[in-house]
């Protein structure tokens, strides 16, 4: 098979002369998108679908695919030489598996035939975001109708480095975390040389349109019985013969139980999303029995002011499914959107 040297970026564009060129995600158009990617490079071989829900509406024939190197990860990417082949085919985002096959809308076409690419060295950053560098041009348009989704796919039979090669990539979200603040420090239990300690969070989940909510007690008496309190306000009173000020003005009590280590976690407690909720504060305190304790005998943690968040933004649809095996019928999807950033020319 003959070999075929990925051209500079800028004789590629002067060969496509009123040739046209997307991104997608289109953010990443001309910004650094939010991650990183090494798969499917760093294989020795592998199978590569990616699926595109942001370009239906334009009919295109697309010629090629650019890829850039991510701008953060400077230490990656010796040059390599891959051999490989490369479909295009209408597909569905939202009904994305893992198998390669179902994917497609139809019939694949095979716009590079097997041979072998050389890949760039990328181990000098060239500024972010980085350039266009990494180029597939097509052997024969990939056709696409704009009326579904768009799907290409790399079957790599060999790879001659396998170490990192980290290309932009974008990651979405399904979750989004509220701002949480630390309010004074706990108490030390008998027999321990560390303040007792209570962290939490509540997020927000678009997949489910839920919040979420979850405590954890750390360094507390060993395998004792207590309480986490919830309210919302923050009065910081001292009680006589308490080790702590109090810093929550309760509305509702767990009961609690910490292991030998002192340690509990309150299971993740989901409820419905309510866009009034955002921004509310709530004000948390765990109390737990500590015999040994002067005074009252009881030992506190810091309080905790944790926020509602809102739910984070709609991902971008993109979606990859891979395998380190060119022969493989089955892969790994992400539960999220994710994927290389791409440039298309047509």
């Amino acid at each position: 098979m003959r070999a075929l040297a990925i051209l500079p970026v800028a004789a590629l564009c002067a060969a496509a002369t009123g040739q046209n060129f997307v991104v997608s995600p289109l953010s990443a158009t001309s910004a650094e998108a939010n991650s990183n990617n090494t798969i499917p490079w760093w294989s020795p071989s592998g199978r590569y679908q990616q699926i595109h829900g942001d370009l239906r509406g334009a009919p295109r024939a697309f010629q090629g695919i650019f890829l850039r190197k991510d701008a953060i990860n400077l230490a990656s990417g010796v040059a390599r030489t891959v051999d490989v082949e490369l479909y295009t085919c209408d597909s569905s985002f939202a009904g994305s598996s893992t198998t390669f096959a179902s994917n497609y809308i139809g019939t694949p076409t095979r716009v590079i035939d097997r041979k072998n690419i050389n890949l760039p060295d990328i181990t000098t950053s060239q500024g972010s975001p980085e350039p266009w560098n990494i180029a597939f041009p097509f052997d024969r348009p990939g056709v696409y109708t704009g009326q579904n989704d768009f799907l290409w796919e790399v079957v790599m039979y060999s790879n001659t480095a396998t170490g990192t090669y980290a290309l932009d990539a974008y990651s979405g979200t399904d979750t989004a975390t509220g701002p949480t603040l630390t309010l004074g420090t706990g108490c030390i239990p008998f027999g321990k040389t560390s303040a007792m300690g209570l962290s939490g969070r509540i997020t927000a989940r678009r997949s489910d349109n839920t919040h979420g909510v979850t405590w954890s007690v750390s360094r507390g008496p060993n395998s004792q019985a207590g309480v986490l309190l919830l309210g919302p306000a923050d009065p910081n009173s001292p009680v006589p013969g308490l080790c702590v000020n109090v810093r929550t003005a309760p509305l509702i009590d767990i009961p609690i139980a910490t292991n030998t280590s002192g340690a509990y976690s309150l299971p993740a407690i989901y409820f419905g999303f309510q866009a009034a909720n955002v921004g509310l504060k709530l004000y948390s305190q765990a109390f737990v029995l500590d015999p040994g304790q002067s005074g009252l005998p009881l030992s506190g943690t810091n309080g905790l002011e944790t926020t509602a968040p809102d739910l984070p933004p709609p991902s971008d649809p993109l979606q990859r499914i891979y395998s380190n095996s060119s022969s493989a019928t089955t892969g790994s999807k992400e539960t999220y959107a994710y994927g290389l950033v791409t440039r298309f020319l047509y």
